[in-house]
Parts: C-alpha cells; sequence; structure tokens
C-alpha cells in the first residue's frame, strides 16, 4: 500500500498552517539504503517559511521499529530543508515524517512510502 511517491508531492499540516512539499529527492522514489530529500515549506498563503526547525523521523509499522539513526536537516534558501541521509535499510512501509517547529508550534505531516 502506500503513497505513490512522486516529486512535488505535498501535504498540508492538520491546522491548515503549512505545506510541506518533497521537491527533491535522491533516489526518486525512494529506495533501500540511503536516501536524501529536500522539502519546501510554505505558510497558508503560499509564502516560504524560514528559520524553521525541521526535524525527521521514520516507522515501519510492519516491524514497530524507527530509523536507526536520525537524519540531519539544514536549511537552503527560500523555505527549503535538505534531509539526509535518511537511511531506509528494510523494504516495506514506512511512515516518514516532518516536523516543523515554529516558535511554541510545532507541526508535522507523515507521507507513507513503500521502499522496494
Amino acid at each position: 500500500a502506500g503513497e505513490s511517491f512522486a516529486l512535488g508531492m505535498s501535504k498540508i499540516t492538520p491546522s491548515g498552517a503549512l505545506t510541506v512539499a518533497i521537491v527533491a529527492a535522491e533516489p526518486a522514489p525512494p529506495l533501500r539504503g540511503e536516501n536524501s530529500w529536500t522539502v519546501a515549506l510554505s505558510a497558508a498563503n503560499g509564502e516560504p517559511i524560514t528559520g524553521a526547525n525541521v526535524s525527521f523521523s521514520g516507522w515501519m509499522p510492519a516491524h514497530q521499529h524507527g530509523l536507526t539513526a536520525l537524519p540531519l536537516t539544514r536549511e537552503l534558501d527560500s523555505g527549503r530543508y535538505e534531509i539526509d541521509p535518511i537511511v531506509l535499510y528494510m523494504p516495506q512501509l514506512w511512515e516518514l515524517s516532518v516536523v516543523v517547529a515554529q516558535g511554541d508550534e510545532t507541526e508535522d505531516v507523515t507521507f507513507d512510502i513503500c521502499v522496494p
């Protein structure tokens, strides 16, 4: 199951305050091993979100465990953030979450990606 991975796919946080889009990925779609994503964050009005604290987590529901190492995130420009390395060490459905903290607000979205 899971979602069909496509560059540019996006999710809106539950509050509707921000959108997270996957604008670059290496490899695309994600494969077993090391992966790298660049996500673009935008506010409800479409403005890029800069200066946010972005983190990433992964969970494999079938095996009830997460990533063995959390990737680093680095702000690039214009609301874009690089997440690397995302080590997907097993083929299976992964719940990959991007967590965005700004001030007192924390929001997240989850992409359900099946890794072959």
